[in-house]
């Protein structure tokens, strides 16, 4: 008995190996659209998916905003900035301030909410204007938010939505927010996880140009009037991390200026 469960722990060890350590594909388990979140929750714990996306179970909710919640907020103050981003002239201080007050009628009246509605409406001021002086270095403009796209195969239905596309002639790039610094790892693509932004690039009737993440974590500014050298050096900090195609049109298009503090370039 003993020897037939070490032999029975190999072969399921080697069967592992086999699949690439990765489960069942989920659309099998499941016939249903499936967002791109899904197959890589799946594939990182296919119980938790259950729980998840089967029984529905997920974190109670309260009224005090929570980081997504604010991270919502800082996605909809670049939407409604996007004219400014684009070269237009606005007043967005104004505009960051109606919306961070607004935003506080869904929330708590807690020292701790206004103390992160004071600190988001400082740091997307800042956010807002490098956003602005990465966009102008090129010919690549924001012509959407929020984008979904969707591809079916005839089996199944893949389905996503992520948070900007930029455009010039034919060619597209997306672009997606995160608070914290975020890396476009095709190693671990391989392995079914960090899939989204490279599915959704593929779904576009564009031609590709790039897949970015823009980082909207706040810097520290050590003086408050940079001079040029140091101003360069505060822009460096938010350099987008991702993958760009190497195409000489559309590379030459996202930086006619030749900055070298806005993109993955080497």
């Amino acid at each position: 008995m003993k020897h037939e469960s070490i032999q029975r722990a190999i072969e399921l060890s080697e069967s592992y190996k086999e699949s690439q350590n990765q489960p069942e594909p989920v659309f099998i388990q499941k016939e249903k659209d499936l967002s791109v979140s899904e197959i890589e929750a799946f594939n990182g714990c296919p119980f938790k998916y259950y729980m998840t996306y089967d029984l529905g179970i997920r974190k109670w909710k309260n009224r005090n905003m929570a980081r997504n919640d604010f991270g919502t907020l800082r996605h909809d103050i670049v939407e409604k900035c996007s004219d400014y981003i684009n070269g237009e002239e606005l007043d967005i201080d104004m505009i960051i301030e109606q919306m961070c007050e607004k935003a506080k009628h869904n929330a708590t009246n807690s020292n701790e909410q206004a103390y992160y509605f004071e600190q988001i409406e400082k740091q997307m001021k800042i956010t807002v204007r490098v956003l602005r002086y990465q966009n102008m270095a090129g010919n690549f403009m924001i012509r959407e938010h929020e984008v979904d796209v969707r591809e079916e195969n005839g089996v199944y239905s893949i389905h996503g939505r992520f948070d900007r596309k930029d455009t010039f002639n034919q060619y597209a790039r997306i672009i997606d927010y995160k608070s914290s610094n975020k890396e476009l790892n095709t190693d671990l693509a391989r392995l079914g996880f960090n899939i989204q932004m490279l599915l959704y690039v593929s779904m576009l009737d564009e031609l590709p140009a790039g897949v970015l993440y823009f980082n909207m974590a706040p810097r520290v500014i050590k003086n408050a009037k940079l001079n040029q050298v140091e101003l360069k050096q505060f822009y460096k900090e938010y350099k987008m991390n991702g993958l760009l195609v190497n195409d000489e049109s559309s590379l030459e298009a996202m930086n006619i200026q030749h900055i070298d503090d806005i993109l993955p370039m080497k």
